[in-house]
């Protein structure tokens, strides 16, 4: 294959049909390249109005094709009960329909970091499809126990104790002296009440389970945090913590505000050294802004908040754009350095580095094709990453023109 004539270098038919209108637009970029820094600035302005509506989260839904029912019972209960209270759930649960499987397991593992407890457990439970599911089978609502406070209590002894009219009973000494039952000062009832008390930090802890549903995570608890602290006084040495997914996605997008700008900043300088030029390395750091457009477009049309799944892929998109630049720059550079002139140069840079550029953009998109028509148990949503993917790998294409915009004053 590799013998024979010398190959020559020649576009594919796809390559031409593809190339021809693009350089008519190339050829329109470069006569008004006002207009094309003023379009390519209108549409950055506006992504970044779109922003603040994205919402925030820390991880999308996952919708995996199984839940995990996690059952919790009395701390004290024994294993053969566990079991048999176990076995008793999951019949339960397997009698629902829509369930296909049900595995479990109780108690705490091998490992010392396993936090579960021996009075816990954790279901595996796997779905069928939804269109085997029957009509009129609706989710029951979600309901979470809290810890209630408690004082610290003097025991009796067994006889005085052991039923609600022994402690009626009760003698009390009045200051003056005088004996009258605890029946009479109070009301005494016998309620459900928790089943063990948490302590952290050598602290009482009470925790509130919230799960926030079809609205963001970010401005749910921003809401929730502004109306706690303006209806809910609390006594004194109490305090509140926002965890959960929430502190993650706090931890986690606090990290990011650092590596980000540190990442942006190693990559300039590695572009300086690269291009020995200040104007050549701003020239590509600053097509990062202008190709997060078609990301922020895309998590606002598709409905998806601003995870840490979603800053990660806005990283990747910088990734193909800063590529893609050095390509486009150093060709532009070599033909300038061989004596054409700089409107030339940019136009046959161009013209030479779509090919490269676009197999860098196809490669990436078709990688992530089978994100869009994932539709079985296992994948994640209707609006999953791949169709932020199909807009980052489509978008960088757009960017290729954005050079140009900013070539002809700057080069």
């Amino acid at each position: 294959m590799l013998q024979g004539q010398e190959g020559k270098e020649h576009d594919t038919r796809i390559i031409a049909l593809m190339k021809r209108p693009y350089l008519k637009l190339l050829d329109l970029s470069l006569q008004k390249s006002k207009t094309v820094v003023f379009a390519a600035t209108s549409l950055f302005v506006g992504a970044l109005v779109l922003l603040p509506l994205l919402g925030s989260a820390f991880i999308p839904e996952m919708k995996e094709g199984s839940i995990v029912p996690a059952i919790n019972r009395m701390p004290n209960i024994s294993l053969q009960e566990g079991i048999k209270m176990e076995m008793d759930a999951m019949r339960m649960v397997m009698d629902i329909p829509g369930v296909s499987l049900a595995v479990t397991n109780i108690g705490r593992g091998e490992s010392p970091a396993d936090s579960q407890s021996q009075n816990e457990s954790t279901p595996m439970v796997s779905l069928k499809p939804r269109n085997q599911w029957p009509e009129g089978w609706t989710q029951a609502t979600n309901i979470y126990e809290g810890e209630r406070r408690f004082s610290a209590s003097v025991r009796l002894p067994e006889d005085f104790r052991n039923s609600i009219e022994a402690i009626d009973a009760i003698l009390l000494t009045s200051p003056n002296g005088a004996r009258i039952p605890l029946g009479d000062l109070a009301n005494i009832s016998l309620n459900d009440g928790p089943s063990q008390i948490s302590r952290e930090m050598g602290k009482r802890r009470i925790v509130i389970g919230i799960n926030a549903r079809d609205r963001d995570l970010g401005s749910f608890v921003a809401e929730l945090q502004k109306t706690v602290s303006s209806q809910i006084k609390l006594p004194e040495a109490y305090y509140l913590e926002w965890g959960g997914q929430f502190q993650n996605m706090e931890r986690a997008l606090g990290h990011l505000k650092i590596i980000i700008p540190i990442t942006i900043g190693a990559i300039f300088f590695v572009l300086f050294m690269l291009f020995n030029s200040l104007r050549f390395a701003a020239l590509i750091i600053l097509v990062l802004p202008f190709a997060s457009i078609g990301d922020v477009v895309s998590l606002f049309i598709t409905g998806e908040y601003l995870s840490v799944p979603a800053s990660v892929g806005f990283i990747a998109l910088w990734g193909i754009a800063v590529l893609n630049g050095v390509v486009l720059v150093s060709c532009i550079r070599n033909l300038r350095s061989s004596g054409l002139s700089q409107i030339q140069a940019i136009r046959e840079g161009c013209a030479q580095c779509f090919r490269p550029v676009m197999m860098t953009a196809t490669v990436a998109l078709l990688g992530l094709v089978p994100f869009l028509f994932a539709t079985g148990p296992g994948f994640r949503s209707p609006t999953s990453p791949g169709y932020r993917c199909y807009w980052w790998a489509d978008h960088v294409n757009v960017t290729h023109a954005g050079y140009v915009a900013y070539a002809v004053p700057m080069v």
